[in-house]
């Protein structure tokens, strides 16, 4: 979600963030006090004005808040509201929306604020929300942050390639093991060596290493957040990743890729890999493609005595800190308007993302058998513990390391390993000099 920024582009942007951003508070009639909201529904997106016809039905039932709305791509997002964040200049937007797992980090430099008094004041339920979604908007034993959407990681399968290969939703797998044997009978290479069809990729999609430890009792770090990479259980789960498809050449799994490219979409909504992680997003693609193959849902595969969880993952909808008292409470008045269970429901019709209100999924797990199932798997979801001396843990740290493991004409994976256990111990001792 980072880009590098050129110091002169970064002093531009925050230049032309803070002149459109929050100004000094406005009124209407001597009265509103003008607040912004932020969110990754662009101007010029179809959803854009639905969410704009929201922030308008808040300021049309009260006459104290006024809310700005302002929509940014997914992408640029992140960008502009990293940067506008870290400037602390008080041009921030007064309520966005964040990544969940990494909220305490803001919470700890301030950048946040604390909402846990604002909650006991005004009785906000918060046991409408997951509580692991709550635990992770929490720092120090005060909430912060409160989960706006929810993510499941699930196992998608594609029906009409299971006919084809005559297996039946009763063969979709519930193990490892059962998911290696599936996947091969799935398997179809062409005359020509190309691969048509992959039954499964367990590096693909949004299939994540630490996912696959989580279901073997593993993680990246221990309870004292010491990394813990570097054994022979570790190494086992990533040459399971590294070797399960095997039986086909890095030529072929190369070309497969590139094949996938060329159509500009994921293997499984084009329909060439028969088995395949997803995130709730991805029934959301598969709808708006309107693919032509009947497709299902289920548990990701476990090894054997391992654990059922997924990375659950998630948007926080956080308030920063601008220092101003008088937007802070006109920024929660528009906080609780967004987290109600009607409002909710009513993003989740116009985004298609699960929302984090229980009750606001309630009503589309009763007319979509899919979302049921999403739903249904969001109490098995945990999302990554915050590292502070490594934030990226998961991402742009381990990627080097993730490469090197999956190399397949290098065997280097328990070097990858080490060298990771190296890499994050020395993150540690560098992170533990700052703070002196």
């Amino acid at each position: 979600m980072k880009k590098i920024v050129s110091i002169v582009m970064s002093a531009c942007l925050l230049t032309t963030l803070a002149g459109c951003g929050n100004k000094p508070a406005a009124t209407n009639n001597g009265e509103k006090v003008t607040i912004t909201f932020w969110d990754t529904i662009p101007v010029g997106d179809p959803n854009y004005p639905k969410v704009s016809n929201l922030v308008k039905e808040f300021n049309a039932s009260q006459n104290k808040v006024e809310v700005k709305h302002v929509g940014y791509s997914f992408w640029d997002y992140w960008d502009k509201l990293n940067i506008i964040v870290a400037a602390k200049n008080g041009s921030a937007p007064d309520v966005g929306l964040n990544t969940l797992d990494n909220s305490a980090g803001r919470a700890e430099s301030g950048l946040i604020y604390n909402l846990s008094p604002l909650i006991k004041r005004d009785n906000l339920n918060v046991d409408e929300f997951y509580k692991s979604q709550v635990d992770f908007g929490t720092y120090k034993g005060d909430i912060h942050a409160l989960p706006f959407t929810a993510t499941t990681r699930m196992l998608y399968y594609n029906l009409d390639l299971f006919q084809k290969a005559g297996l039946t939703e009763a063969d979709v797998p519930k193990t490892w093991d059962e998911l290696y044997k599936v996947a091969k009978k799935l398997d179809k290479a062409g005359a020509n060596g190309n691969i048509e069809v992959m039954g499964f990729d367990p590096t693909a999609g949004d299939a994540t290493y630490h996912n696959w430890l989580w279901e073997n009792g593993l993680d990246f770090f221990d309870k004292d957040l010491n990394p813990v990479l570097d054994d022979d259980k570790h190494e086992a789960v990533l040459r399971w990743m590294r070797d399960f498809n095997k039986n086909f050449t890095s030529k072929q799994k190369q070309g497969f890729a590139d094949a996938n490219k060329m159509v500009g979409l994921d293997a499984f909504t084009a329909g060439r890999m028969a088995m395949y992680i997803g995130s709730d997003g991805l029934n959301y693609t598969l709808k708006q493609k309107k693919v032509s193959f009947k497709y299902g849902v289920a548990t990701m595969p476990i090894p054997e005595g391992g654990t059922r969880v997924n990375w659950g993952s998630g948007f926080s909808l956080e308030m920063f800190n601008n220092g101003d008292e008088k937007k802070k409470e006109a920024a929660w008045e528009f906080y609780k308007f967004l987290m109600k269970a009607e409002t909710q429901k009513k993003y989740y019709d116009i985004s298609g993302w699960l929302m984090a209100n229980k009750k606001a999924m309630e009503e589309p797990s009763k007319s979509d058998p899919i979302i049921a199932r999403l739903v249904e798997e969001l109490q098995y979801a945990k999302d990554k513990v915050y590292v502070n001396y490594a934030p990226s843990w998961h991402a742009n740290d381990w990627q080097p390391f993730y490469k090197q493991a999956l190399n397949e004409d290098k065997d280097e994976v328990r070097k990858a390993l080490k060298d990771a256990q190296a890499y994050y111990l020395q993150k540690r001792e560098n992170y533990k000099t700052t703070q002196k």
